[in-house]
């Protein structure tokens, strides 16, 4: 299983807020300004998108590492048999992230290639809850947090905050820059359990 290119069945939303926490987490690179970080999004992938992936990811870095998050609703076949060799024996320092709403139609020989990590899905409850969050006030935002800070439910928190991230996603990237990179910083904090969870919410609660 190639750790080099992974693949999450997920709607768009859901889709990048996962891989924004892969890249942070897991790959231990900064996500805001990154040139090396680069977001490809397409309805359907063409050999043609295929080709250009090739060349780019060819190049080396300016930083450690690049990484190409790939988001489309298809996978053409051609481009699919361009990407075999890409994806089998990828340049140092290179990882791939397929963000796809279903696997049905990849080739086997590409799916062998890649490391599948799940169906990723924010509940309507959770998508429900983050939209209240930000349409009210601070005291009305930490009642809401109070049934996960009362568990301490660092995982409750997660998928909270991964709701929140798509919500504001929703709303425009560059008008909510600040608040994205507010809940890009908790989530990074969240994952250091000396951390005080009710510190971090509650901060969310009053910068965003």
């Amino acid at each position: 299983m190639n750790h080099h290119a992974s693949l999450i069945e997920a709607e768009r939303e859901t889709g990048l807020a996962w891989a924004r926490t892969y890249v942070e987490e897991e790959l231990h690179l900064p996500l805001h300004g990154n040139p090396d970080i680069e977001t490809i999004e397409r309805e359907r992938y063409t050999i043609d998108d295929a080709r250009n992936l090739t060349a780019r990811a060819n190049q080396t870095p300016l930083g450690s590492a690049q990484v190409f998050i790939i988001v489309c609703e298809s996978i053409l076949l051609e481009a699919q048999n361009a990407l075999l060799k890409l994806f089998e024996e990828p340049a140092p320092h290179t990882h791939f992230v397929l963000i796809l709403p279903t696997r049905k139609g990849l080739l086997p020989t590409i799916l062998s290639r890649l490391s599948y990590r799940g169906r990723l899905q924010s509940t309507p409850t959770e998508m429900l809850l983050a939209e209240k969050f930000l349409q009210t006030t601070v005291a009305d935002r930490i009642s809401i947090l109070q049934p996960i800070l009362k568990d301490k439910d660092r995982k409750q928190a997660r998928a909270f905050i991964d709701a929140l991230e798509a919500t504001v996603h929703k709303k425009g990237v560059q008008k909510h820059e600040q608040s994205l990179s507010e809940i890009c910083f908790v989530r990074t904090y969240l994952r250091d359990t000396s951390s005080s969870l009710k510190m971090l919410l509650e901060h969310l609660a009053v910068v965003i």
